[in-house]
């Protein structure tokens, strides 16, 4: 079966409705379980074959067990002098459209981010802090992401206040500390299945309810809902020039 079709069925057992999720419960109720029962869902779940993502999303373990629980909250999303005011670290995306055919625009990655039901986690070659969204709190070091490519693009957020962020050592420390081998390109057990690679941590977090980690002057974020983003996209080229910051960086209409 192709990605972009999905099969209810299994969770919410005792007694509870069924959700109107591909694995039957909703990410509420998944945190309602036990340590263990969670590690055990989250196996079942990517030993499903009946739960397939949509086509328009990457085909990681986090992204299956996201789409299995609803768990599609979307960042609050407001005009950039609403996000000037509130307090909390800026968090810069930088996004530039890339080779394939046809490649989907910069405007749109960001958009998809924003308000779409769901989104694209971090490739396997970009994911050197594990799966997630990648944010960084240094303007500079977010678009250099995107000097020389193509129309790269730049989004502004900040976390909400109440937001479970955590260090990344403090995620290795805490799986560590339960027998889960926390490194990069790891090999985790979750249930049945073997983890590899880069969504452990992502997997791990999203079992504790942890909305995302940092390291240095990146955030990663596997829940968007923990967000507040402006509707503001700017563009970071003007000419053969690129931004050094914000404010300077050109409005995209």
């Amino acid at each position: 079966m192709g990605r972009g079709s999905s099969k209810s069925g299994g969770g919410g057992g005792g007694g509870t409705k069924l959700a109107n999720t591909p694995s039957g419960m909703t990410y509420d109720q998944f945190m309602q379980l036990s340590e263990q029962e969670r590690f055990d869902k989250i196996g079942d779940i990517l030993d499903d074959p009946t739960i397939q993502v949509p086509d328009y999303l990457d085909g990681s373990d986090t992204t299956k067990v996201i789409y299995a629980l609803g768990m599609n909250s979307k960042p609050t999303v407001v005009d950039d002098a609403t996000l000037d005011t509130l307090p909390g670290k800026e968090l810069y995306r930088t996004v530039y459209e890339t080779g394939s055919m046809p490649p989907p625009s910069s405007d749109a990655i960001l958009d998809q981010i924003r308000n779409g039901d769901y989104t694209h986690m971090s490739g396997s070659g970009g994911s050197a802090h594990g799966r997630a969204i990648y944010f960084a709190t240094d303007f500079t070091d977010s678009t250099d992401y995107g000097r020389g490519e193509r129309n790269p693009q730049v989004m502004r957020a900040k976390i909400n206040p109440g937001a479970k962020i955590v260090s990344e050592s403090t995620l290795y420390n805490q799986m560590n500390s339960k027998g889960m081998d926390a490194r990069y390109r790891s090999t985790v057990n979750f249930g049945k299945k073997v983890v590899r690679d880069t969504d452990s941590m992502a997997l791990y977090a999203l079992s504790q309810g942890i909305d995302g980690w940092y390291s240095n002057t990146y955030t990663m974020m596997v829940n968007r809902g923990a967000l507040t983003a402006s509707s503001q996209s700017k563009s970071i080229k003007s000419g053969r020039s690129y931004a050094q910051s914000w404010a300077s960086a050109n409005n995209v209409k």
